[in-house]
């Protein structure tokens, strides 16, 4: 499979706006945070994540051969790990002599969802879905299913997961958490339908691309 220049431009694009953006972020005074134009900029830095999962999804679709789908999970758990290494809680060793509670909030940040977890486990459920699922329509169908179950059943889970044990309960809400599954593998999902539609069909392609771009404009 060729690059698809569209997407390289998606995911440019927002890196280009994260990075500025995340960067002075912090000096912005508290006058400045409550104005329309800074509530604006807001909401765009909230659709770095999914546009990020988004392309993940879609390429996990586009560049998927069956017959490497044990190297595709292989990357999937490979991610996660990443994810969970960057959250060691090394800083707070050295003040558990100090201050014991640091060794609780080390392993909060741990046990954490973040997006690399994220986008892991997810290319491990959808490798095993296509894997399973050959036909393009098909998969079409289902991952559009998958895409709305995770953004319509979001603020159920979410309350519900609050109740699961410590290290389950990143996974199904935002308790210690930053992407949980829910309602974050909706975009993941989303995309994996759009690189279906895009080998099946360019036309539905092109139908679905306009949902997110009118519930752009919709908010």
């Amino acid at each position: 499979m060729g690059r698809l220049l569209f997407i390289d431009w998606l995911k440019g694009v927002f890196v280009i706006w994260m990075v500025p953006t995340h960067a002075f972020d912090g000096l912005f005074p508290y006058e400045l945070k409550s104005t329309p134009l800074y509530q604006s900029i807001a909401f765009f830095n909230g659709l770095v994540a999914p546009v990020f999962l988004l392309s993940s999804g879609f390429l996990a679709v586009y560049t998927f051969k069956g017959e490497k789908i044990y190297q595709r999970l292989r990357r999937g758990v490979e991610l996660m790990a990443f994810g969970y290494f960057l959250q060691m809680p090394t800083s707070s060793i050295p003040k558990m002599f100090v201050n014991p509670q640091s060794v609780l909030e080390g392993i909060n940040i741990f046990q954490r969802v973040d997006i690399l977890i994220c986008i892991g486990l997810g290319v491990i459920v959808l490798s095993s879905l296509l894997y399973v699922v050959r036909d393009k329509l098909k998969r079409v169908l289902l991952f559009l299913f998958l895409a709305f179950f995770f953004w319509y059943f979001s603020p159920f889970i979410n309350k519900f997961g609050e109740n699961l044990p410590p290290f389950i309960a990143p996974y199904f809400s935002f308790k210690n958490s930053l992407f949980p599954p829910f309602p974050y593998w909706g975009y993941f999902f989303f995309g994996s339908a759009l690189a279906s539609a895009f080998l099946l069909n360019r036309k539905i392609f092109f139908a679905l691309s306009l949902i997110p771009i009118f519930a752009l404009f919709l908010n």
